[in-house]
């Protein structure tokens, strides 16, 4: 369970993130009738602002054109590599047959309309990134990403490999260990200079929860912890002191609810296996943080007691 968790909050903090870009940015999107699911699918507007793209870094390069995004914790084996391909194939069919094409006119799409996908993993080992066939564009994409042949249209993002540079930031904080506590750091003090990308401060939050409830924290993670929280407490005040409720400002608000819900329906899928109407909706009144903790903390039987009596 402890992965499903992590990969959920990995897709929350993508969706997050890439909102500005417009257009469509889904988590869980389905891609044939046999269910499959893409962890972030990526649709930027022809009309997204230069400087959105600009702002995300090498994230921002990747999402220029319409991608799926699939993130392992652990780094994937064979049979998942040929999972994200698959996914990646699925929504390339669906491409060519929205065409309807003609006996006189078989159906022809632009490779360059054609989405890419974008594999995240923490770390790779050289056997990985030899059997999938990989290799560098330094010239584009800079150490840590490796391309597959160009037919696949695929990417391998090794996380751990990425320069710790402003442009990576948004996915280093993906990593693991010192490489996402360095990258939490950085996010931290840009945060405190530019509150204009304090709204992510809430999906981090979460994930803050998420681990104190996991296991004995270091010295160095519990102090990570306190940062984050003393930095989202400060925004918090000052978001409900200066009463920013502008339409901008509720778009993310709604967009921060539905990542919620659906974050929240994962994991009583995960820890129960159903979604009880009478829990739901009580812990989707509650702060995030504390949802995610009584989740984690309590029985079903104990949530359904504390919410039964106001379900």
């Amino acid at each position: 369970m402890i992965r499903q968790i992590h990969d959920q909050l990995s897709k929350e903090w993508l969706a997050e993130l890439l909102r500005p870009v417009g257009g469509k940015v889904e988590t869980q999107r389905e891609l044939s009738g046999e269910v499959y699911y893409a962890d972030v699918s990526v649709e930027p507007s022809p009309t997204a602002p230069e400087e959105t793209f600009q702002r995300l870094g090498l994230l921002g390069q990747m999402v220029r054109q319409p991608c799926l995004l699939e993130h392992f914790w652990n780094p994937p084996v064979s049979t998942e590599i040929r999972g994200c391909l698959l996914k990646l194939f699925l929504l390339h069919g669906k491409s060519g047959k929205s065409q309807a094409p003609t006996p006189q006119r078989p159906p022809v799409v632009a490779e360059e309309t054609l989405s890419r996908l974008w594999i995240l993993t923490t770390s790779a080992s050289d056997k990985l990134l030899m059997t999938c066939g990989t290799h560098l564009d330094s010239a584009t994409w800079g150490a840590g990403v490796y391309l597959m042949a160009d037919v696949l249209k695929t990417g391998l993002v090794v996380i751990n490999q990425l320069p710790e540079t402003p442009e990576t930031l948004w996915l280093r904080i993906l990593g693991r260990g010192d490489t996402q506590r360095r990258a939490v750091l950085e996010f931290l003090a840009l945060a405190e200079a530019d509150p204009s990308i304090c709204y992510l401060l809430e999906t981090l939050s979460r994930w803050g929860v998420y681990v104190k409830h996991q296991h004995d924290l270091t010295e160095e993670e519990q102090e990570l912890l306190m940062n984050v929280e003393a930095v989202y407490q400060k925004w918090k005040h000052q978001t409900l002191q200066e009463g920013r409720q502008e339409g901008r400002q509720e778009g993310r608000q709604e967009g921060r609810q539905e990542g919620q819900r659906i974050f929240l329906e994962q994991l009583l899928k995960m820890r129960f296996g159903v979604i009880d109407e009478a829990i739901l909706p009580p812990l989707l009144k509650l702060p995030p943080e504390e949802s995610l903790g009584l989740v984690l903390q309590l029985s079903r039987d104990k949530l359904l007691e504390k919410f039964g009596q106001t379900g």
